[in-house]
């Protein structure tokens, strides 16, 4: 059985809730995507457990975590692993991000490289978008502030119901706004992402400079029907860093974590 227990750390007047998974030798420090929470990766953790002790955060606004503030700060990221560290009384940790979590691992990976290992990336936001998503993080703080008025009196997924029937809005982008914009916890949660997107947009050179400098292996794991991710990420990654492996998966993006999920021992 997967051994486990629940911890928290705190950042600030912030408790971040994290499932501790697993007895290895190795530290492994896990970031689910925007919309799920830590026990995400407890099929990863089985899978591994005798080789990594694996950290899953429920990432702020997520899961059990509490969350006193109104933007997230990539500090708090930084805060946790070095907390980790410490407890585990290790110099390194790798790390694995998929989808939104991947900011975050690339953001720990700029701000402390020497103490990573390796990372793992699926489906990873922060390097490459489509038109759409790349749009939407360039929009100004206070234009966000506006649409999320027009947003908080919920008739958002009722016009987006109208749109999605007629044939306006593609299903990837009316589920999104079903799910995520159903009910004022969701909005404000939404708004908050939003807010912080620029503090938490990791710089592609920069990490592209600590990888080939302390020589961490990196291996994407990209899903080739992905609607938010272009397969062509895989260029801009691979592009001068030898110790870079692109695995691509048949898959969209929503399915692409249960895809890798399948085969992920092979990887560790």
């Amino acid at each position: 059985m997967l051994q486990s227990e629940s911890l928290y750390f705190k950042y600030k007047k912030s408790k971040l809730h994290c499932i501790k998974m697993g007895q290895g030798d190795e530290v492994l420090i896990v970031f689910h995507g925007y919309g799920e929470r830590a026990n995400h990766f407890k099929i990863l953790a089985k899978k591994i457990e005798h080789k990594y002790t694996v950290y899953s955060f429920d990432l702020p606004m997520h899961g059990e975590t509490w969350w006193k503030g109104k933007k997230i700060d990539r500090l708090v990221f930084k805060t946790i692993t070095e907390q980790i560290l410490k407890f585990e009384g290790k110099d390194k940790c790798s790390l694995l991000g998929v989808s939104f979590g991947a900011r975050i691992a690339l953001s720990i990976l700029e701000m402390m490289s020497e103490q990573v290992s390796k990372i793992y990336l699926v489906a990873p936001d922060g390097i490459l978008s489509s038109g759409w998503y790349k749009a939407i993080h360039r929009v100004p703080n206070s234009f966000k502030r506006l649409v999320f008025k027009f947003l908080a009196n919920g008739s958002t997924v009722r016009l987006a119901k109208k749109w999605h029937k007629k044939g306006w809005l593609n299903h990837h982008n009316y589920r999104f706004i079903e799910v995520h914009l159903s009910n004022y916890k969701k909005r404000r949660r939404l708004l908050v992402y939003w807010l912080s997107l620029p503090s938490l947009q990791p710089d592609w050179r920069q990490v592209k400079n600590k990888l080939i400098d302390y020589s961490i292996p990196l291996k994407v794991f990209l899903a080739t029907r992905d609607e938010v991710i272009p397969s062509a990420a895989g260029r801009i990654i691979s592009d001068d860093v030898e110790q870079a492996e692109i695995i691509f998966m048949n898959s969209n993006h929503q399915q692409a974590f249960r895809t890798f999920l399948r085969k992920a021992e092979q990887f560790f």
